[in-house]
């Protein structure tokens, strides 16, 4: 029998026998289940972060308020993922659990889906399901398939288009040019840098396929999203033109980003320095406290990518072409624009990352494949577990930094807070707590005898480049009894007599 014109990638897996395909149900089964423990386990332990205090705030607003909130922003993420989290909001409440709940459910379904996708890729069911093994416990997928922003569904999205576009590529047919126009928009209406996958679509077609049997197909497809993606953009345009960045300060890129971005595939954001050491400190001082963890780190990461030179074949040429380019892209975006250069829109590549890394490990001597298995999985582990148990790597915990205040200072205390955006996460935490604190923006030195604030709370320093002209106005105003409590995220201040005095009344 012909192939049909679009059969250009190699060709589908063989019929594989009852119990070979019975092994593979049962092993991808487990590993969902791994999946979904590690993805649901401690989900609502952590307090809201301020980004995650962001969704909650616009997730409560009506459908039509989601949209034009969203349309106001910089933050290049369209309403959808709001829009689900408001459903789930309006049936379970406002936890922190219920608000990333759609994450985790993201996260853990994307587990099965990289295995269709590694499957169809590369027409073997063991480096799929070591694929999907090396997703079930990676500690950058965990983070975000944990945290109430829309990066985890959006990851999903963009591997059930891969998945769609190799199908098309492979055999043609509307359905699967139709599944990947689809999820591609459902991957840019839930983050903006969804449309690059118009460019991996193009680089799979021009690497991997016959180009002139795709132009067309390929183009009607482009065309489709960008048809339907056009009015959000301009709306967006129009609506942010003139007005003032509220993103992240800018950050000059240093090169730098790539080599961690590439750290954090293997490592996530749980070991060696934690984002806040390297935030705080600076990345000299954050990786001279924890040498031993980070040095291991790059040297496994160093071996994964010789191994991966050496065991270069055709069928890395897809997970590699959706690494570099949305590494590449968002590198290159950061440069351009001066918006601080970020590894949560990489996302994508770490897909094709760990693509590249299981085809390296299942194509290697039976021994040697045992053997960086098991190291990169224990790496793995070891950085789940300190994300679980070691604070850490907790995010800010507001919480805490609330329900201490709320011991030490009197009822309508005022709270003096920078950066000025950490007041209403702070604030939210208040009223939970059933507290009456008066949380302000902490003002220069000039004002602090008017404000009158009875204590100084200071988190992400680095977006804090006046902390030490803070802490020194607010020592002056204090006099000599200074009292410091440090919980995660959060360096705090107040005057130890005011703590004293309150000590007894009644809460």
């Amino acid at each position: 029998m012909t192939a049909p014109a679009y059969s250009v990638l190699p060709p589908a897996a063989a019929d594989v026998a009852p119990r070979e395909q019975r092994r593979a149900a049962a092993l991808l089964l487990a590993l969902l289940v791994c999946g979904a423990l590690l993805r649901f386990y401690r989900l609502g332990s952590n307090s809201l972060w301020v980004d995650e205090f962001a969704t909650l705030r616009i997730s409560l607003l009506s459908l039509p308020e989601i949209f034009a909130e969203n349309i106001r922003n910089k933050s290049f993420e369209p309403p959808l993922y709001f829009w689900l989290v408001h459903g789930v909001v309006g049936v379970l409440g406002s936890s922190e659990t219920a608000l990333r709940l759609a994450s985790a459910v993201a996260g853990t379904l994307s587990i099965p889906v990289v295995w269709l996708l590694t499957r169809e890729v590369t027409s073997n069911v063991n480096t799929a399901l070591l694929s999907a093994a090396l997703l079930t416990f990676n500690p950058l997928h965990l983070w975000y398939s944990q945290e109430a922003r829309p990066y985890a569904l959006f990851l999903l999205f963009v591997c059930l288009a891969g998945f769609s576009l190799s199908r098309a590529f492979r055999a043609g047919g509307r359905t699967a040019w139709a599944g990947f126009a689809g999820f591609t928009l459902l991957a840019v209406f839930t983050h903006l840098v969804g449309l690059a996958l118009l460019l991996v679509a193009w680089g799979w077609g021009i690497a991997l396929a016959n180009g002139r049997k795709l132009i067309r197909p390929l183009l009607i497809q482009s065309a489709v999203v960008l048809a339907c993606v056009g009015p959000l953009l301009v709306a967006i345009a129009a609506a942010t033109a003139g007005a003032p960045d509220t993103g992240s300060p800018p950050r000059a890129p240093t090169g730098l980003e790539i080599p961690y971005t590439l750290l954090t595939y293997v490592a996530g954001y749980s070991f060696g320095p934690s984002l806040r050491e390297l935030q705080n400190l600076g990345t000299r001082a954050a990786l001279a406290a924890n040498l031993f963890q980070s040095g291991l780190a790059v040297v496994i990461l160093a071996g994964l990518a010789l191994l991966i030179a050496r065991r270069l074949q055709r069928d890395m040429t897809g997970f590699a072409i959706l690494f570099a380019i949305y590494v590449g892209v968002i590198f290159l975006a950061s440069v351009v624009t001066g918006k601080a250069y970020s590894i949560r829109y990489t996302l994508p590549g770490l897909i094709g990352f760990l693509g590249m890394v299981a085809l390296a490990i299942s194509n290697s001597d039976p021994a040697l494949r045992r053997a960086w298995l098991a190291l990169v999985l224990a790496l793995f582990a070891w950085a789940d577990a300190q994300w679980f148990f070691s604070p850490a790597y907790w995010k800010d915990d507001s919480r805490a930094a609330v329900h201490w205040l709320s011991q030490h200072l009197p009822p309508g205390a005022t709270v003096a807070v920078a950066p000025a955006y950490a007041t209403r996460v702070l604030t939210h935490y208040a009223r939970l707590e059933g507290t009456d604190l008066h949380l302000v923006s902490a003002v220069p030195a000039g004002g602090w005898e008017a404000q009158r604030p009875a204590a100084l709370v200071l988190t992400r320093l680095h977006h804090v480049p006046d902390q030490v002209g803070l802490v020194t106005a607010f020592r002056r105003l204090a006099g000599p009894h200074l009292l410091k409590q440090r919980v995660v995220g959060y360096d705090m201040w107040l005057d130890d007599q005011l703590a004293q005095n309150s000590a007894g009344q009644p809460r």
